[in-house]
């Protein structure tokens, strides 16, 4: 009994080279021609650990390395502690005033609308006396 391969693909063989990106082109083959989303990427805090005295002020960067999305947004936060943001929350580097002694941790977290893995953050801690 004879087998109905009128289903099949016509092909001669195995696909390669220029065929191959073309048929992907068209979508005729999986996973080839896809561009995976961009990644953020690995997030530091500089300086990630300081001390300071009670109303003084310290400068902190976010330092995005390893990742390829080009539309980075910052977002600071105080996660414990009592300091004051003296710039912008949307800006790479800020300038913290640190009001009451004790143990302060400052959040950058990094966000990207493209990326696949947003967002990423990373905390800076703070000895204030």
């Amino acid at each position: 009994m004879p087998v109905d391969t009128t289903f099949l693909p016509k092909t001669n063989g195995l696909v390669f080279g220029d065929r191959l990106v073309a048929r992907s082109d068209k979508g005729r083959v999986f996973g080839l021609g896809v561009t995976p989303p961009p990644t953020i990427g690995a997030v530091t805090v500089s300086p990630d650990a300081a001390s300071v005295a009670a109303m003084g002020n310290q400068t902190f960067s976010a330092v995005v390395t390893g990742g390829d999305a080009t539309d980075l947004t910052y977002k600071w936060t105080v996660r414990s502690g009592s300091a004051q943001l003296d710039t912008a929350d949307n800006l790479d580097t800020v300038t913290y005033t640190f009001i009451g002694a004790g143990t302060t941790q400052i959040q950058c977290a990094v966000s990207s609308a493209s990326s696949s893995n947003s967002p990423q953050s990373n905390i800076a801690f703070v000895i204030v006396s």
